[in-house]
Formats: structure tokens, sequence, C-alpha cells
């Protein structure tokens, strides 16, 4: 139950500051992954005699992600995921602390004069490899796992690749292009873009225009595609709050998001890097790999459908 928890909050909860945050936690809910933690970045100290472990401590201009204070003595950590703006010697001159108790870690590898830098990555095989026996415990370090992976992209290939697998992604992405440029009674489609949102990699989609049936809602630009950077692939279709593509039907989501419900193929909608989501559901991902290809057409659009239907229905009902 707590590994589901942490693993569903990672498709919420993905910022630098929701990482910390809940880094921070789990320092001060387990004495154990407080030590090893500390361990990780600080291998030649001993934490005996913790007196603060303060999140964003702010002094001068200066905010670093977690303090703390033993014998004493203060240490620092600073955690990044995207950002590269770096603040290692203000750190040290603020606090006026030598470099190596200023730990700092990032999801990418960098190097900087003086200074040890961590990745994330290092800290998932380090939890990974130093596991506690108590089963309570093991529990909520998995699940913390599984939410480092998530949020900080963390790939671990073990299992052997099928190259020819990859037609089928091929195959996605066309039928894509198709199920795009079309028109219905209550609205019309028409291609636009294979850009990927966001520009991530493992991620395979395209832009599409929408002209709602008498103009009921202003033209908008929505997303669709697949996210593949994972073992099990994530359908989903996205408007992004942006003036001129998916601006007009986000606002009019984003006031009644609450009283959306998920349905037999769409998830309850949720925001999330600036854009309001709907993920095909659980089961139809289930099921999308056991039925045939005129089946996996009609599963896909009947998943369009019902999401660009349900802005409309709500402006109709207004």
């Amino acid at each position: 139950m707590i590994e589901s928890f942490l693993d569903i909050l990672a498709s919420r909860k993905r910022s630098e500051n929701d990482l910390s945050d809940i880094t921070w936690a789990l320092c001060l809910s387990s004495h154990s992954f407080q030590t090893l933690f500390l361990n990780f970045f600080f291998p030649d100290s001993e934490f005996l005699n913790i007196t603060r472990f303060e999140r964003e401590k702010s002094e001068g201009d200066s905010r670093p992600d977690f303090l703390i204070e033993n014998d004493g003595i203060i240490y620092l950590i600073e955690c990044k995921i995207y950002d590269t703006n770096h603040h290692f010697e203000q750190y040290t001159s603020t606090f006026n602390i030598p470099n190596e108790r200023l730990g700092y870690i990032t999801n990418y590898k960098m190097t900087q004069n003086g200074f040890i830098v961590k990745t994330w990555e290092d800290l998932y095989d380090y939890v990974t490899n130093n596991l506690p026996e108590s089963e309570n415990e093991k529990a909520l370090w998995t699940g913390y796992l599984k939410y480092l992976k998530s949020v900080c992209g963390i790939i671990k290939i073990t299992k052997k690749m099928d190259l020819k697998g990859m037609y089928s992604l091929y195959s996605f992405t066309e039928l894509l292009k198709k199920l795009v440029n079309r028109a219905e009674t209550e609205f019309e489609l028409r291609y636009y873009s294979n850009k990927n949102i966001q520009g991530g990699n493992g991620i395979s989609g395209c832009y599409f225009e929408i002209k709602y049936s008498k103009d009921l809602i202003n033209t908008t630009w929505a997303w669709i595609g697949i996210y593949y950077e994972r073992e099990n692939p994530l359908i989903c279709l996205g408007f992004e709050d942006k003036q001129g593509w998916g601006k007009p039907v986000y606002e009019l989501l984003d006031s009644r998001l609450d009283k959306i419900e998920r349905d037999e193929f769409c998830t309850k909608p949720y925001r999330e890097d600036g854009a309001i989501w709907f993920e095909l559901t659980d089961e139809k991902h289930k099921e999308f790999d056991k039925i045939s290809l005129e089946e996996q057409i009609q599963l896909i659009k009947e998943f369009m459908d019902r999401v660009i239907m349900k802005p409309l229905i709500m402006r109709i009902n207004e």
C-alpha cells in the first residue's frame, strides 16, 4: 500500500520542491533512512547529536534545501532536478562552511571544482543496496525508490531489447496522425505537428487542432501521445495553458476540474506542468495488448472522443 501510494503521488508531485519535501519527511520519519541519507553525502562524518534538520533555511540571499546541525556543526544539502542555477560558493560563503560540508545532488552528471556532486541515481542505487530488514521500513523505503525513479526519470535497463517491437511505436504514431484528421458531428480535427510536448525523451505523439461545432468553444490545439520511457507505457491527452494553444479548453476544464469523474476510458483529469491531462485507464491499457488492430484503433478513437467532448458538454450545460 505504501509503495502504491508513493508511486501514485509521483504522478502529481514532481517538482524539485516536492522531491525535497518528501525526502525531508522520510528523513524525519525514519531515523535509519536519515542516517543513510546523511552518510551518502558525508561519509566521513558521524551524526550522533542532530539538533536541527531544517527544510529551506533562509539566511541572507541563500536558501538551501536542507540544513543539518550536528554537535554545533552546520551541514547543507542542495537538491536539483533539471534546474541549472547553482549556488556552490554562495552557500559556503553565506553559512561560513567548508566545501566538504555542502552536499549537492542533481539528476544529471556535472562537476564543480572543489565540490562533490552526487546524482539522484547514485542515491537510488545506494538506498537499493542498503534496504533495512524491518518489513515496515523496507516498504517505506521501496515506495520512496519508486517515487524517486519516476520523478527523476531514472531508467534501469535490465531487459534485453527487442528491435522488432519498435515498429509498433511507429505504427502507433502513424495511427494517431489519422485519428487527428477527421470530422465528426460535434467537432473537426486536423493534424498539426509531431513535436513532442515538453520536448522530453521517451515521448511520442502529435499536436492537433480542434474546431468545435457552432463555435461553442474557440479553436484549440491539444496533444495526444504515449510516454514509453517506462515499462508500462502511458497513453494520454493534454490541453496546455497557453494562449493560442490549449487555453480555451484548459480554462473551461480548470474551473470545474474537481467535478469531472473518471469513466470507462478516461482517468479523472489533473493539472501537471502547465497542462490538464487525461490518461487512458489502466483497464483499457491492459485491454489494448489483447485486442485486434481494428479494436485498438477504435479504443484510441473512443478515448479521444470522450476527452474532446467533455468541455463541449460543459459549455452546452452552462
